[in-house]
């Protein structure tokens, strides 16, 4: 019974606040798709980064309804590597492509959250 509620406390407390980051980064990320596709005419890299970013978020959600805390862990890994796979795309457009946004603070947001999602799971273990 206390490894149960232990394991709520953690979904409930630790997962909040990269919930709401991994929310707002989606948001920003479409605002840049929208930007390479309409601006640069860019569309694969666009589709891509918006794939990868809207699953991190996703993914943490979806971590929410766990079934176990095995479950909820690999969730988490699955945003873990999207955060990571997202970073690249970003990496990508920062070098390759020149567009209006700044790229850095997106992409220093997404290895923050990657932080974060790796500290939750070691923790939940």
């Amino acid at each position: 019974m206390k490894d149960s509620l232990r394991f709520a406390q953690i979904k409930t407390k630790r997962t909040m606040k990269i919930r709401e980051v991994s929310k707002e980064l989606s948001y920003q990320v479409f605002d840049l798709c929208n930007e390479l596709k309409l601006v640069k005419r860019e569309f694969e890299i666009s589709n891509q980064l918006k794939r990868s970013c809207t699953s991190v978020a996703a993914n943490i959600e979806e971590s929410q309804a766990a079934e176990s805390k095995k479950d909820f862990i690999h969730k988490l890994r699955i945003s873990r590597k999207e955060c990571l796979e997202s970073v690249y795309w970003l990496q990508l457009v920062k070098d390759k492509i020149e567009t209006n946004s700044d790229v850095t603070p997106l992409i220093n947001e997404y290895k923050k959250l990657s932080f974060m999602i790796w500290r939750i799971t070691v923790n939940s273990k």
